[in-house]
């Protein structure tokens, strides 16, 4: 295998064996979440996912930027 054969990042991690890290980081959330469903239903990391907070603001990416000119606060 040579830099000029211009490999996929597909092509390269099946040939050194690794996984994707989306794949990874999926696989280690759900495990997470599997662990947080087994807890007694009065723990506070529990009630965590069911959590409402009252009088939230949407928040997101281009909120800032869309209301926000030149000069403002």
């Amino acid at each position: 295998m040579k830099l000029r054969d211009k490999l996929t990042c597909i092509e390269i991690r099946q040939w050194l064996g690794i996984e994707d890290i989306v794949q990874v980081i999926k696989r280690n959330i759900m495990r997470l979440y599997g662990h947080v469903i087994k807890k007694d239903d009065d723990d506070w990391v529990k009630k965590c996912v069911t959590l409402e907070v009252e009088g939230a603001k949407e928040i997101g990416p281009g909120k800032r930027g869309k209301s926000c000119g030149r000069g403002c606060k």
